[in-house]
């Protein structure tokens, strides 16, 4: 069973990085980040990306030590979100 406070602890978490993180041109567009090479993208969407990754939530719950971000799968379920 989920901790609903972990959840929420979580989610505002994420919330906050991704304010911080998330590129300003990028925020309400309507088509998706493409999932293409990163040399096809444009410098924002690189940055994203690679922020992403250095997050590891690129593969959110995959375990950290293969580059994952170690989430729960309630954890990657927010980011989802």
């Amino acid at each position: 069973m989920t901790d609903t406070n972990d959840t929420d602890n979580f989610r505002a978490e994420a919330r906050t990085w991704l304010e911080e993180n998330f590129p300003a041109s990028l925020r309400n567009r309507a088509e998706p980040i493409p999932g293409t090479a990163i040399g096809d993208l444009t410098p924002d969407e690189k940055v994203w990306k690679e922020r992403m990754v250095a997050r590891g939530w690129g593969t959110p719950t995959w375990p950290e030590k293969y580059g994952g971000g170690g989430l729960s799968a309630a954890q990657g379920r927010v980011l989802a979100e």
